[in-house]
């Protein structure tokens, strides 16, 4: 079985069931909207919330889940969370399968987890296209296909996924769902390890290019007492690599390897104790145990793992003081994610005092590394001023190089930055190039964005074609234009019908142009059955929120009233 490593329960990437859960939707609403304050009224949320806006139910979310400005309530959580969901927003569909796989705030679902990284998924979200090949790999929620599990982890590789590089690697070299191809195997681990992931660090370090060659040398070194060449063996057995897989006989290597005291066997024998592999059950104190001698002896993932467990309570008392203390210990070892996640945890006030100077800073350290989220973040802060001086040109710079890596929302940015001639010049060329990568990734703010640079260069097909993508995701504006499109033949063959029904969806979450069509709609039977009182209500909606149009025909509507009432 495929080894994955950040869908075991606790590993480099998941250390909190109860509140990271939803740390990948936070850092995405935080690359969106950085120019909104965290600290909005939660009345105010509330309200956007309820009246349909996606981007407030995800941010009440968050708010339910981490006690902001609200009672901490998972299910609440939860609940706010699906509604964003059910509108199509990616990240939420992600965060949501989350949910389900852990049961935080809602009962335990394998079935509705897989459902939801589907979802997510078909929309181009890496953690999404990660977690579902997990599922298929493994038959959770879905019938086991290793062919499927292959298919969805390349996405997710193709996109510069590192933890998909290496589990894709590893089906390559025991061709497990895809022809065995250890050249191709090699590509992917040098793609992982590029990027600072460990593991695959680890395995190149012994694997090379010749793993059978290097594995009768590490046997030899190893049966002679040397340690690393024993971690070295350990890792390809538990892997496949050169040898037939065999996590039994990894693990007596490990043990050989810890008894000398080797670190990276020791974190490795943590993970093993935390996912219950290589022949031994699942044991959080024993996994905690392990993680604690590596991390003293300075291994930079052991010691984001231990912060993991104190903030979690995995085996040890649960302590907020202590988690952020190892995971300071990882950041300044130079892990790339322990320095992300002290940017996030500074920028929230997340178990430190908020610092958006210190976000910057540790940002600025993962950046420099090559990570594709801190640049984005980097460049958030030099866009807004948050943290450094407000330089737009800084900001377009990191936009650039998260953008390279595939980060589908500085794609998004960095297109708006060429539209507009922000930290760039002006390229109309350059912004269609960035909105469509972003846009194929299925980003519903580049979707939207592409959209309006195909109606403006009169390609009215494919404006419609990204209108579509976007409005079935739930959006407003996106979900009017179509409408528009539809009722005048733009783009798209005439249709009254399909008009109305998109101005509905649009009018139902608050948009007044579209409540004020719809009310024409209404008022002269086109596309729907005439009916004057839903005209006036539609109208009234509209007119409360200052919509020019409206407030002008809601006069005539209620004064042609008055006189047909006087006349009769």
């Amino acid at each position: 079985m495929w080894k994955f490593l950040n869908l075991s329960p606790v590993t480099v990437e998941e250390t909190n069931m109860n509140k990271r859960v939803f740390q990948m939707l936070a850092a995405v609403l935080m690359a969106l909207m950085a120019s909104v304050a965290w600290a909005d009224e939660i009345s105010e949320l509330q309200k956007k919330a309820e009246e349909g806006d996606a981007e407030a139910q995800c941010k009440l979310a968050l708010a339910y889940a981490n006690g902001d400005g609200v009672g901490k309530d998972l299910t609440k959580a939860a609940e706010w969370l699906q509604k964003s969901a059910d509108q199509g927003i990616p990240e939420a569909q992600y965060t949501l399968g989350q949910v389900y796989l852990l049961g935080v705030g809602v009962e335990k679902d394998v079935t509705k987890a897989a459902e939801w990284f589907q979802k997510s998924a078909d929309q181009g979200i890496p953690d999404a296209q990660y977690a579902l090949g997990y599922l298929y790999a493994h038959g959770f929620g879905v019938e086991k296909d290793l062919v499927k599990a292959a298919e969805w982890l390349k996405k997710a590789a193709d996109q510069e996924f590192p933890e998909a590089q290496y589990v894709l690697a590893i089906a390559y070299g025991n061709g497990e769902g895809v022809g065995k191809d250890p050249a191709k195997s090699v590509e992917l681990l040098q793609k992982a390890a590029d990027q600072g992931f460990e593991p695959a660090i680890n395995l190149l370090k012994g694997a090379a290019n010749t793993p059978e060659k290097k594995i009768s040398e590490w046997k030899k070194k190893a049966e002679s007492g040397d340690a690393e060449a024993q971690f070295s063996l350990a890792l390809a057995y538990m892997d496949g690599i050169g040898v037939e897989k065999d996590p039994v006989k990894a693990m007596e290597w490990y043990r050989k390897a810890v008894e000398q005291g080797h670190a990276g066997a020791q974190f490795e024998m943590g993970n093993c104790y935390a996912s219950g592999i290589g022949g031994v059950e699942k044991d959080p104190v024993k996994a905690v145990e392990w993680y604690r001698k590596a991390a003293g002896q300075g291994h930079a993932g052991a010691q984001f793992n231990l912060g993991g467990c104190y903030a979690r309570g995995y085996g040890v008392p649960k302590d907020q003081a202590k988690a952020m203390e190892w995971y300071r210990k990882s950041a300044e070892h130079g892990l790339v994610l322990g320095q992300h996640y002290m940017g996030l945890a500074y920028a929230k006030g997340d178990g430190v005092e908020k610092d958006e100077a210190k976000a910057a800073e540790w940002w600025q350290k993962a950046a420099e590394q090559g990570f594709a989220y801190s640049q984005l973040e980097l460049g958030n802060c030099y866009a807004n001023g948050l943290g450094v001086e407000l330089d737009l040109v800084k900001a377009a710079e990191w936009f650039q190089k998260s953008a390279e890596q595939g980060c589908d929302v500085a794609q998004g940015i960095l297109g708006a930055y060429y539209a507009n001639g922000i930290g760039v010049k002006q390229d109309p060329v350059q912004a269609i190039k960035w909105f469509q990568k972003a846009a194929e990734q299925g980003n519903a703010q580049a979707q939207y964005n592409l959209a309006q640079c195909y109606w403006n260069e009169e390609d009215f097909t494919n404006a419609m074609k990204w209108f579509r993508k976007t409005a079935e995701q739930g959006n407003a504006q996106s979900q009017y234009h179509l409408g528009q499109g539809y009722m005048n033949g733009i783009g798209v063959e005439q249709d009254a019908a399909e008009a109305v029904k998109w101005w509905l969806k649009a009018a139902q979450q608050g948009l007044p142009e579209a409540q004020y069509d719809l009310a024409i709609a209404y008022n002269k039977g086109v596309g729907v059955k005439e009916d004057p009182a839903k005209a006036k209500q539609w109208l009234q909606k509209s007119a409360a929120q200052g919509f020019e149009l409206a407030v002008e025909f809601l006069k005539e509507f209620e004064a042609y009233e008055k006189k047909s009432r006087e006349m009769m």
